[in-house]
């Protein structure tokens, strides 16, 4: 009971996590600009950067979001290709863009609540990976 009820709220924190602001992006002090995963696969897409955009949607949105799902319903036969392995993608790209506002001028970057709920989710998710191994559950 306690597993769905934390790959519910995993699933709930994803889906904040992906449509919420998770950087805003200030450039010369005037202009702001806040940006979600969603608007980011978007973006790559009426730019016509279709490489760029499936990536991103790919391993931000749908494994992820595949991830949970089959979690939540009890599907077991994706487990051998350990979807979990690609989580943290979305949270490296954002940490890298942060970093790289601190040595720019031009640009300030701050994380946003969606980053917030995307990590949330991926810690729930994390977390019931180890919980299933140390419980001698094959992931």
């Amino acid at each position: 009971m306690l597993v769905k009820f934390l790959t519910f709220l995993e699933l709930i924190f994803f889906i904040l996590g992906i449509n919420l602001p998770l950087l805003e992006l200030s450039e010369f002090w005037f202009f702001k600009n806040e940006i979600s995963l969603i608007s980011v696969v978007f973006g790559l897409f009426e730019n016509a950067e279709y490489f760029l955009c499936s990536t991103v949607a790919i391993f931000g949105i749908f494994i992820p979001f595949i991830k949970i799902i089959t979690r939540l319903i009890g599907f077991k036969s994706l487990d051998k290709f350990q979807l979990h392995k690609f989580a943290m993608l979305d949270i490296f790209l954002i940490s890298f863009i942060v970093f790289s506002s601190k040595f720019s001028s031009l640009f300030d970057a701050k994380i946003g609540f969606g980053f917030y709920f995307l990590l949330a989710s991926v810690i729930i998710g994390f977390f019931q990976i180890f919980h299933q191994h140390k419980h001698g559950n094959k992931y």
